[in-house]
């Protein structure tokens, strides 16, 4: 069951208001001109006089709603993913395994012994996060047997 959201418009007597959306994922702030007037119904917003606006509101009501996600896998022979407490140990090859600290702002679940779901309120947060991942041992580099992070 998903939980819902939360939405409070702070109008001020300043140029700026805000809006407060809160959910699943996560919480976010945002704040707009007051000359802007920002409709919410049937869990979508509406700005009539800024549709850039509209878009930017309805993206981060989703984000933190569904949130966003990849899926990382390893391929090669012994090559593993651990998760222990808030760190993931990647076994790909190396002497010993490489540790990498989750940030607070995602989640990690481990799918399989080779692939692992990386969640996230943020779409560049979570993708920043996997190429950092990626880039330790990157399976594009071996073009042919593909062995690495993909």
């Amino acid at each position: 069951m998903l939980k819902m959201s939360t939405v409070k418009i702070i109008e001020s007597k300043t140029n700026y208001n805000s809006i407060i959306i809160s959910g699943k994922y996560g919480k976010k702030l945002i704040n707009y001109k007051s000359t802007d007037k920002v409709l919410y119904s049937n869990k979508k917003f509406l700005v009539p006089s800024n549709h850039t606006l509209e878009s930017l509101l309805n993206s981060l009501l989703f984000s933190v709603n569904k949130g966003y996600f990849e899926i990382l896998k390893v391929s090669g022979v012994g090559f593993k993913i651990e998760l222990q407490n808030n760190k993931i140990l990647l076994y790909i090859g190396f002497k010993s395994p490489q540790v990498i600290n989750i940030p607070d702002y995602l989640k990690v679940e481990a799918i399989n012994a080779t692939s692992i779901k990386i969640i996230g309120s943020s779409k560049l947060l979570v993708t920043n996060f996997k190429h950092k991942i990626i880039n330790i041992k990157p399976a594009y580099k071996d073009r042919y047997k593909q062995k690495g992070i993909l």
